[in-house]
Formats: C-alpha cells, structure tokens, sequence
C-alpha cells in the first residue's frame, strides 16, 4: 500500500530515521540502532530471539524472574477467555 506515493516499507524507515535523529538531538537519552537485513519472517525471528535472549540476560542481572511473571500469565488467561467468547470474527 502506498501513501502519497510512498510505499510502507520506505515510510516505516523513514520514520525510524526520524525517531533516531530525535533522539540524538537530545544528547542525554542513551540509545542503541538495531539493523536488520530485510522485513520478513527469517530477520524479525532473528529480532525476537535476540530480545528474548537480551530480557533474560536482563532480568538475571536485576534479580527478576523473567519468565514467571504474574502480570504475563494473568493476560494470557483473559486473552483466551475473551478468544472463547468471540470465536468466530
């Protein structure tokens, strides 16, 4: 889909570019750029393992149990009760 003849993927990184440049401006905000090779399944896996991996890492420096949070499982369960009620959309 193009908007104002500019396709999504061109408006989605010039929007990014936007962001980064703001950010800069600000001198005090730390911040880090994530590159990926292109927009399909294989590099946003590649994204998501590594956050995963970073959130673990993370939480074991905090002392937070990354994978037993209350507030997580608490959504799952009223996702898929609301899921249930709502099964054809």
């Amino acid at each position: 889909t193009d908007i104002n003849d500019i396709n999504f993927q061109k408006l989605i990184n010039l929007q990014a570019d936007a962001t980064i440049e703001a950010v800069k401006r600000q001198k005090d905000i730390p911040f880090d750029i994530i590159s990926i090779e292109k927009q399909d399944e294989k590099s946003i896996a590649k994204l998501m393992y590594i956050y995963e991996l970073l959130t673990s890492v993370v939480g074991s420096f905090v002392q937070i149990d990354t994978y037993n949070q209350p507030g997580v499982e608490e959504g799952k369960v009223v996702l898929k009760r609301s899921l249930k009620s709502k099964e054809s959309f």
